[in-house]
């Protein structure tokens, strides 16, 4: 057995490591570097089948938690095999050979000593200082590590793995394609020099044992099947987190990432891994803390020394498969007690009463946990105010369908007459998301859409209809404002809030067009202009909705009837437009005459939509219908306003 001693080893861990499975040597040279990366000999101090492995192969890892660690081994062997600078310890050393331009070729593997004395412990705290001080003793070595870790990480990128060593954030890549936040007491650079040392040791050994015909444990990781064929490089991903910005972008990423690849799963045959772009990987640098790691060791020791291997394949497959379930296990336990926690915390915040600090995935969960019994007076009031501000969406809003409390079903009345009103887009999202969160149950609505009209004045009748719930047909002269709406009538219909139509009902009949005289009447003298013809009545098929209109104009809060008088001033005729089928008016009507002579005409038009109706007269058709449509606009906010001081008055 070898001897080191020539150089001083580097054992770079955080400040409270106790178990420390590593140490590495970094020689530039004039083709680059030579590393060793010197492994604890923990196999020959616990024996296959020996009472501290059977607990080792329960246990598969070190845990570590707020508590304290649970060392793998149990803390006694764990200080005896960990490495030491004061005592003699019995290694694995694997020695690498690495060019200028990254590539990494295997020098040597086997047993050796590295005597007392010949280790020296680097904390993350004290990296920055020695990469610092030039004349610090472990300057040098340090600093080769650090450029030699850029070259690999270089290398990895330029082959499409995913490498993310965000330092800004504090984010990091691990193996399996995750982003996990730099363990808390890591300095960003010791955790690059390590990461990438133990990758490039972990990548050659594995080569190894498929040369030699060695059954270890290999660790794979796979492209989901079911993905696009384009995700086999990550890189792009990668360079994505630049421009991410916030939780639900990140969240999004990493809904990426999950959706391309697999979880990397250990087994007896090699099958590549995508993540760090590699045709085999293994666990062999940390048998301290893993137990997939103290096996591929037991393996490796056996084959250089020469003596019957403590694995069959066979058997490599069952450890592959029992850590995989002992994994999957503990991972639905991590998860229950998290969302338990999460649970207890949306629970505290409501009850504190104070939601609006919450960002919308935030607040969801909350809205989540608050339909299952009746509205809480906290998310009540932050639904109100964020249906107000614009900052509900199609998630919160399909949630409140989930729920048939009889307090909701009024509240979820209320938002959703003022949504259809300010926000008529979101109707289409809304149901889209109630499917997700139905599982898929709740199938896509299909629409009927009837056209009627000559080409350059089409009226659009549409009626939606899911399963055995048809709604009313609903007209105008925009094809998807007429959707929207429908959509809004099958999202009451879906809520209770309105009974179902008779999926019989035809269409509505078009409007009567216009008659329009060819000659005057004989009295009229020939200079005579003729008065403006009436303006056509509406004579919509249904009442109107009151309790819509109300809540289009912004209900009883002042606050909010300005905001909406003001934004329906901005384009009268769009809000006019979409005002008259939400309250049931059908459509907006509107009549034009024309009078004067070609080169001097005045447009006069008259909009009705509702109890909304106005007259104006201009030199242009656009400019009248405007004008008309502010009109009409003011004068419905006007009246709404004086009904309602009228009212007030009245009931003091």
């Amino acid at each position: 057995m070898t001897t080191t001693a020539t150089q001083c080893a580097l054992m770079i861990d955080a400040s409270t490591t106790r178990d420390r499975d590593d140490a590495l040597t970094i020689t530039p040279t004039t083709s680059g570097w030579d590393v060793a990366v010197f492994v604890a000999n923990v196999a020959d101090l616990v024996p296959a089948g020996a009472p501290a492995d059977r607990t080792a192969a329960t246990r598969v890892e070190t845990r570590y938690r707020a508590t304290g660690a649970v060392p793998m081994l149990g803390g006694q062997l764990e200080q005896a095999a960990t490495l030491s600078a004061t005592h003699d310890r019995d290694v694995l050393a694997i020695r690498l050979r690495v060019s200028a331009a990254g590539d990494v070729a295997l020098a040597g593997l086997d047993r050796e000593v590295l005597p007392a004395g010949s280790c020296v412990a680097i904390t993350h705290d004290q990296v920055t200082t020695v990469l610092e001080d030039p004349d610090h003793a472990h300057h040098a070595q340090l600093s080769a590590a650090a450029q030699l870790a850029q070259v690999l990480t270089g290398r990895r990128r330029a082959a499409g793995a995913f490498v993310v060593y965000d330092l800004t954030r504090g984010l990091v890549s691990g193996e399996d394609g995750r982003l996990l936040a730099l363990p808390e007491g890591h300095n960003a650079a010791a955790y690059v020099i390590v990461q990438e040392l133990m990758i490039a040791a972990n990548a050659v050994v594995a080569q190894y044992a498929i040369d030699a015909e060695l059954p270890i444990l290999f660790r794979n990781h796979l492209r989901n099947p079911v993905a696009p064929a384009d995700v086999d490089r990550l890189a792009d991903l990668a360079a994505a987190l630049s421009t991410v910005t916030t939780t639900a972008e990140l969240a999004a990423l990493q809904g990426q990432l999950n959706t391309a690849i697999s979880k990397a799963t250990y087994g007896a045959t090699v099958r590549g891994h995508i993540g760090l772009q590699v045709p085999a990987y293994t666990h062999a640098t940390s048998p301290l803390r893993r137990y997939a790691d103290l096996v591929t060791q037991r393996q490796l020791l056996a084959h250089l020394d020469g003596t019957g291997l403590p694995y069959t394949a066979e058997q490599l497959a069952t450890i592959a498969h029992a850590l995989a379930a002992i994994t999957a296990e503990r991972d639905a336990d991590s998860e229950a007690a998290q969302k338990a926690r999460t649970r207890r915390a949306n629970q505290a915040a409501i009850a504190a009463g104070d939601l609006s600090h919450m960002n919308d995935r935030e607040f969801l969960r909350v809205l989540r946990l608050g339909t299952q019994a009746a509205p809480p007076a906290s998310v009540a009031t932050e639904l109100a105010d964020r249906a107000t501000a614009g900052r509900l969406h199609a998630g919160h809003l399909a949630v409140l369908y989930t729920t048939d409390h009889p307090d909701w079903k009024t509240l979820r009345a209320n938002l959703t007459a003022q949504l259809r009103a300010e926000h008529a887009y979101l109707a289409p999202s809304a149901i889209s998301a109630l499917q997700q969160i139905d599982g898929g149950q709740i199938v896509a609505p299909a629409l009927d859409t009837d056209i009627t009209g000559p080409p350059h004045q089409r009226t659009f009748a549409t009626r939606a209809h899911l399963e055995d719930m048809t709604t009313r047909w609903h007209t105008g002269p925009v094809k998807k404002t007429t959707e929207h709406v429908a959509l809004w009538d099958l999202l009451d219909i879906i809520g209770g809030h309105t009974p179902s139509a008779d999926p019989t009902t035809p269409p509505p009949a078009p409007p009567e067009p216009e008659p329009t005289p060819t000659v005057a009447p004989p009295c009229a003298p020939a200079n005579h202009t003729p008065p403006p013809a009436a303006p056509r009545t509406p004579n919509p098929a249904e009442a109107l909705d009151a309790f819509a209109l109300h809540a289009a104009l912004g209900g009883d809060d002042d606050t909010r009837r300005a905001r909406r008088r003001a934004n329906a001033l901005k384009n009268p005729v769009g809000w006019l437009t979409t005002l008259a089928p939400t309250i049931g008016a059908g459509e907006l009507h509107v009549d034009t005459h024309t009078e004067g002579p070609p080169h001097e005409r005045t447009f006069t038009v008259t909009l009705t939509a509702g109890p909304a109706r106005a007259t104006a007269a201009a030199p242009s058709i656009k400019a009248a219908k405007t004008a008309a449509a502010h009109a009409a606009v003011t004068g419905l906010f006007d009246a709404s306003t004086a009904a309602a001081v009228s009212h007030h008055d009245g009931g003091a």
